[in-house]
This record gives structure tokens, C-alpha cells and sequence, in this order.
């Protein structure tokens, strides 16, 4: 068996460590994102805030997940355990429940879904569109792929992309100056 020395030898440094480097992102997590962090909580909570219509007080998120991916499973109960009995963020208070994406259809009372990797993004929109719940994602190709209102991202920068069409296709209305801040996908 060759050492890792000697399949590096001769190479330069870099080379030597793109392997490593690529293992370690891949073990990120969920389509290679970052595990949730509170940061992501504080980011989710200021978008709701910036929903119009929307109250302050108990916030309950519907954390929907496929079951049959483990990825999605882990990326739905780190954000759970994040989120403990609620989390307070600036006027709400972020209530977790974990929500297969085969039960989604009937969803009503959240403040928001909160999609984990891997889910059917078909079931995602008709639940959105159906009971007018904005959905919120670190996924941001489901915001293209049309089941998202919202997409984000805390890692390496925060960067917030929305989908106006999603927006006008569920009903849903956020404040001008949240759009003004965002980039449309």
C-alpha cells in the first residue's frame, strides 16, 4: 500500500492538500452547507420580520425534512435543537416541528416552513401556495426550482436571494425595503 507521503511526492503542496480539503467539504453537511448555526436563526427570524402582516409573540416553524434522506433528517433536527422551545428573535419567538415532507399538505398555522436538504420540492409548493406559508431555505436552488419564497445563506457572507414570482404565486407579501435589500432569483 503506498503512503500518502509517497503519492504526494514529487508534487506541489497545493496538491497535497486538495484532498484533504475536499473530504472536509464534503462532510460539511446538508449540499455541502455548514451544520445550522444560531446565525442562521437570527437571519430566519429578520426575514419573518420583515413579512407583511406578520405579528410578533409565538412563531411556530415548520422544519420540513425527507425521511428518507439522512442528510435532510440531520439538517432538520440540528435546526430543532437549535431552535430548544423557542428561540427569541427580535419580536418573535421561533417555536420548532419537525414536519415530514409527506405530511406538509396539511400545513396551516405556521409562521413559515423551514426546508431542510433533499426535499420534493413539488409538495413544498403546493403547500405553500395552498395555505399562503412563506417558505424560508438554505437551499437556494429550491427558490429557483419554485418551491421557496426565500433562500439564505450565513456562510462565508450572509447573502439573502427571493423570488418575487414565488412571492405572487403564494400569496405572500414582504415589506419594499426587505426586497430592496435581497437579490432576486
Amino acid at each position: 500500500m503506498m503512503s500518502i507521503r509517497a503519492m504526494f511526492k514529487g508534487r506541489p503542496v497545493g496538491v497535497a492538500l486538495a484532498l484533504p480539503l475536499c473530504c472536509l467539504f464534503q462532510a460539511a453537511g446538508a449540499g455541502g452547507l455548514p451544520p445550522p448555526s444560531r446565525q442562521d436563526l437570527q437571519i430566519l427570524g429578520r426575514i419573518l420580520s420583515f413579512r407583511e402582516a406578520q405579528g410578533s409573540g409565538a412563531a411556530p416553524i415548520a422544519i420540513v425534512y425527507n425521511p428518507t434522506d439522512a442528510q435532510s433528517l440531520g439538517e432538520a433536527q440540528a435546526f430543532a435543537e437549535l431552535m430548544g422551545s423557542g428561540v427569541a428573535v427580535g419580536n418573535l419567538i421561533l417555536r420548532p416541528l419537525l414536519i415530514e415532507q409527506g405530511r406538509l399538505g396539511g400545513a396551516s398555522g405556521y409562521a413559515a416552513i423551514l426546508t431542510a436538504a433533499a426535499v420534493d420540492t413539488g409538495i413544498v409548493r403546493a403547500a405553500v401556495r395552498q395555505h399562503q406559508i412563506p417558505c424560508i431555505t438554505r437551499q437556494i436552488e429550491q427558490v429557483a426550482h419554485g418551491a421557496c419564497t426565500v433562500g439564505f445563506r450565513s456562510n462565508p457572507s450572509i447573502s439573502i436571494a427571493y423570488s418575487s414570482a414565488n412571492a405572487a404565486a403564494a400569496g405572500i407579501r414582504f415589506a419594499t425595503a426587505f426586497i430592496m435589500m435581497v437579490r432576486e432569483v
